[in-house]
């Protein structure tokens, strides 16, 4: 009880001191990852992670096998395409290490001068390239850490060509309850580090950090059934504290059926839902999450185990 005690003291000490008021960019960062954490609603703070979001909460891959993913989702508009490929090798007992390359293109947008003659076009495209480890410290206490290199590339017909690049961190902890069977608690802490500087742009842009910190427990596990249930709360820069709550059933861990509610800022809020299938070692996920108070995105991934 002590443990818990001094965990969440930690933690609201944290989400007291690390934000400030300022503007952010490079807000593609906010994207969440994969189909499975999507359909759970992004609640990821106390969760087992996959390839997919393991950058939710680093500590959340240390026991996890090794696979690897695809991710895609397109914009309702249809005017930009999100695109994430990433892995993870277990290290048995000395835990996990993961990667990710993040890809959020824009559909070229022509640029027309006053008298409507084409100049060109304008191109913008946003990376961002992770590297993570977690492992469990104790028995029941593991930590993970990412670290991330973000890429931003812009061509304008009229300004030429601009690259922006930052560096950031994620890091997180997830403790499992010992007097308390099934139940996990976690803190995690996303794209803190350096400004976007930019390459001909005196303007420097702020990463988009956010902290979470939620629960997760196992209600039903049995040869047949498992469902879990999950909560957190998600506070980012310059915003309040907002509930999310999702779960998770799998039948003979082959079909899964994923659903919950997400608040977000922008008066954005409303259920998340998706499903799973896991065939011997390969499995697909899709999922239909709230994007706007008008429309819903879809997202889909592909991944492979290696047991």
């Amino acid at each position: 009880m002590k443990k818990i005690f001094l965990i969440f003291n930690f933690q609201f000490l944290i989400f007291n001191c690390l934000f400030a008021t300022t503007h952010t960019g490079a807000d593609f960062l906010k994207l969440a990852g994969g189909a499975r954490i999507i359909s759970l609603a992004e609640t990821s703070a106390a969760v087992k992670l996959d390839a997919s979001s393991f950058f939710h909460n680093p500590a959340g891959i240390a026991d996890s096998e090794s696979e690897i993913t695809f991710s895609h989702s397109s914009a309702p508009q249809g005017d930009a395409v999100m695109q994430y490929l990433s892995g993870i090798y277990s290290l048995k007992k000395h835990g996990a290490v993961a990667f990710g390359i993040l890809s959020y293109r824009i559909t070229p947008i022509p640029v027309t001068d006053e008298f409507n003659y084409d100049m060109g076009e304008l191109i913008w495209n946003d990376w961002a390239f992770s590297v993570a480890y977690g492992r469990n410290i104790f028995y029941d206490l593991a930590a993970g850490i990412n670290l991330k290199y973000i890429y931003r590339y812009e061509k304008n017909p009229v300004f030429g060509k601009t690259i922006g690049t930052a560096q950031a961190i994620d890091f997180g902890i997830l403790y499992n309850v010992a007097f308390v069977r099934n139940l996990k608690i976690g803190f995690a802490g996303e794209n803190f580090g350096t400004k976007v500087v930019y390459s001909n742009d005196p303007v420097k842009d702020d990463l988009p950090s956010s902290v979470r910190c939620g629960l997760s427990y196992n209600i039903l596990n049995n040869r047949e059934n498992n469902f879990d249930i999950s909560f957190d709360f998600f506070r980012e820069k310059d915003d309040l504290f907002r509930p999310r709550f999702s779960g998770e059933y799998s039948y003979l861990n082959w079909l899964f059926l994923r659903g919950g509610y997400i608040n977000k800022a922008g008066k954005i809020n409303g259920t998340n839902f998706g499903l799973g299938i896991l065939w011997k070692d390969f499995g697909f996920d899709f999922a239909s999450a709230v994007n706007s108070v008008f429309d819903r995105t879809t997202y889909i991934s592909f991944f492979k185990k290696f047991y």
